[in-house]
């Protein structure tokens, strides 16, 4: 029996984060359709913050969700400083 796709489903949406640790900073959020894209480019940051003295402090990860508000809700940290002016 051949299952078929729920047509009400959401399709899962992946972003590119970039988060400095230290400061709470989001450095970048960036959508992609292609999970593999996605990874691809997240390979690329983290290759390029490992020559710099950011490296240890600096956060590069995928996120899989149905839209930017679910990734607020489910990974707060990222966007805690979200809209806040920096001192």
């Amino acid at each position: 029996m051949m299952e078929t796709m729920d047509p009400t489903a959401t399709a899962i949406r992946h972003w590119l984060i970039v988060y400095f640790r230290p400061t709470g900073d989001l450095i970048r959020c960036q959508e992609y359709s292609d999970g593999q894209e996605a990874l691809d480019e997240r390979f690329k940051v983290e290759r390029a913050f490992s020559k710099t003295q950011f490296a240890k402090d600096t956060e590069a990860v995928v996120l899989g969700a149905d839209s930017l508000d679910t990734l607020r809700r489910t990974h707060s940290r990222y966007f805690a400083r979200e809209g806040q002016q920096s001192a």
